[in-house]
Formats: C-alpha cells, structure tokens, sequence
C-alpha cells in the first residue's frame, strides 16, 4: 500500500511540474530562450523526472535504474514528439503527458518483467 500511495504522489508532482513548466514556457519566452519553441525545456524536464521517477521507485540497484530511467525519459520524449508534434503540429500539453505515460508505463513493465524472471528462476 504504501509503495502504491508513492507511485500515485510521484504522479502528481510530475502532473504539477508538467503544468508549470508547461505554463513558464507558454507565456515567458526568457525562461527557454525563445528559439526553440521550449523543446529543449521541455526535454531535460522529461528526462530528469523519468529518472527521478525511476531512482524512487526501484529498491535494487538505483545507479542502473537511474540510468535505463534516463535512457527512457529519451525515448520517452522521442516517441511523443513524433507522435503529438510531428502528426499533429500540437504544441499542447498532450506532448509532455504522453512522455510521462510511456515512461510510468514502462517502469512498472520492467518491473513486472523482473519479477516474472525472479519467480521462474527459483523455479
């Protein structure tokens, strides 16, 4: 219960970073230096709460799942690019949402994936 109750308020700090930098990027263009559009804002932001979120989260070996969470928060940010602004031409919100989905999806399916490997392997 209590990990449960972690996952759900590290959800909503993420939700609140998200709408504020959203919000600092949209309406001050010295925030993010008004060339990129935010992007680049928006990217470090993607990729430093997916490996905090992944650095919480796990309770073996934080380095390495610092690191995939890293790796994630990339992919993570890529793959929503493409799939908002590239499709779409939406600068909305809806882009750094999806990134943080994909990379709360994929944490607990890597943790799923380990705990399926741990139990067949007393097997």
């Amino acid at each position: 219960m209590k990990k449960k109750a972690l996952i759900l308020l590290l959800i909503l700090i993420n939700i609140s970073i998200i709408f504020y930098i959203n919000f600092k990027i949209e309406t001050d263009i010295s925030y993010h230096s008004g060339k990129d559009g935010g992007i680049f804002s928006g990217f470090k932001m993607i990729i430093l709460l997916s490996s905090i979120y992944f650095l919480v989260l796990t309770k073996h070996n934080k380095f390495i799942f610092f690191i995939i969470g890293f790796l994630i928060g990339i992919v993570s940010f890529l793959v929503s690019y493409f799939a908002v602004f590239w499709i779409s031409n939406s600068s909305d919100i809806y882009f750094y949402l999806l990134a943080m989905l994909l990379f709360v999806l994929s944490f607990h399916l890597i943790e799923k994936h380990r705990t399926i490997v741990k139990l067949n392997a007393k097997n």
